[in-house]
């Protein structure tokens, strides 16, 4: 016997009845399971979408889109134990573990990150010219000051140049140094 004989009675030892497979159009999400029909008129719940209904913090999770078709499979040779297969149109993505879960919404067109706890994804661009202009204001008022103490002059209550000499002792090796932020582990 050869090695593909072999495997094929191996499957037949293992799978005796045969695995249905058959295509159905998605009519409501439920959760962990969908509802789906055949031809126009003959409608079955409790799908699974994923292969088993165990209850774990580990998953991942494809949601078809409503309205789109799916290949179900059933190894029990009736409809009381299918499951998806395959989604042509996915609606949502889901992978959660322990310390992570993500949620891709394709019809929403959003992305959540552990249930988006900490907010938006910095729009890098945008944080580097904030903190440019943050860092020209201050520049500008750094150059402008010892001009403003020169402009007061001595005299017996304000001092100009003490002023002026003091101002510069305490910026003296003061930068403002705007570093490169951009995690480029996660993009969008």
């Amino acid at each position: 016997m050869n090695k593909l004989e072999e495997l094929n009675r191996v499957f037949k030892n293992l799978f005796p009845q045969p695995t249905i497979l058959i295509t159905a159009e998605v009519v409501s999400v439920e959760g962990d399971t969908c509802t789906v029909k055949f031809n126009d008129d003959l409608k079955v719940g409790n799908v699974r979408l994923r292969p088993t209904g165990s209850d774990t913090t580990t998953k991942l999770l494809l949601t078809p889109r409503i309205g789109s078709f799916v290949l179900l499979g059933s190894q029990s040779g009736d409809y009381n134990n299918c499951n998806v297969l395959q989604v042509e149109e996915p609606a949502k993505l889901e992978i959660t573990g322990e310390k992570l879960a993500l949620s891709i919404d394709i019809a929403a067109g959003t992305i959540t990150i552990n249930n988006g706890e900490l907010g938006g994804l910095v729009k890098i661009q945008e944080l580097k010219d904030n903190l440019q202009s943050i860092a020209d204001f201050v520049n500008a008022v750094n150059g402008a000051l010892p001009g403003a103490f020169s402009a007061i002059g001595a005299g017996a209550a304000a001092n100009g140049a003490t002023g002026a000499s003091t101002y510069n002792n305490a910026m003296a090796g003061k930068t403002i140094a705007i570093k490169d932020m951009e995690d480029t582990n996660v993009t969008h």
